[in-house]
């Protein structure tokens, strides 16, 4: 992979989620104020998130020389930390709120040290009992998977 693929990944990634935004904001004029936002479409976001760690990863894998695993965790945890960001900054201006699903996908996907980093800079998510819950979940399930391999490879 090249480096001008490389550039369209992050490029490509950015773009979506620039498209996501625009598009959510025109949603949210026409919605309703009675309207819930916990029922936004959270797929769109998840794949934007997706792809911008993708990006990052790769650039820093092939681009910097860096190991794939570890390029990936630092992509992931990067963008799950900005869609924190994003999230808490959307409340104060009424504008598209990122999905608890995706921000719960994004820290599964390795991203739970950027989200945990995230909710306490920006005081986001930590009073809600049932989010905290699923966090928490997401993390242990981590812990658990981290260990097995662990085990697996000195065995």
């Amino acid at each position: 992979m090249g480096s001008v693929s490389l550039e369209a990944w992050v490029i490509g990634g950015v773009a979506v989620v620039m498209a996501l935004i625009r598009i959510q904001i025109g949603i949210d004029r026409r919605r309703s104020a009675a309207t819930d936002v916990r029922f936004q479409h959270w797929a769109p976001y998840t794949v934007a998130g997706l792809t911008a760690s993708g990006g990052v990863a790769g650039w820093l894998a092939t681009g910097l020389g860096r190991p794939a695993l570890l390029s990936w965790l630092v992509g992931i945890n990067l963008v799950a930390f900005v869609f924190y960001g994003w999230d808490k900054l959307a409340t104060f201006l009424a504008i598209a709120r990122v999905p608890e699903r995706t921000l719960h996908l994004l820290a599964l996907a390795g991203g739970s040290v950027g989200a945990f980093l995230a909710q306490g800079m920006f005081h986001h998510k930590t009073e809600k009992r049932a989010f905290q819950l699923r966090f928490w979940g997401v993390v242990a399930l981590q812990a658990v998977l981290i260990s097995a391999y662990v085990n697996t490879q000195n065995a």
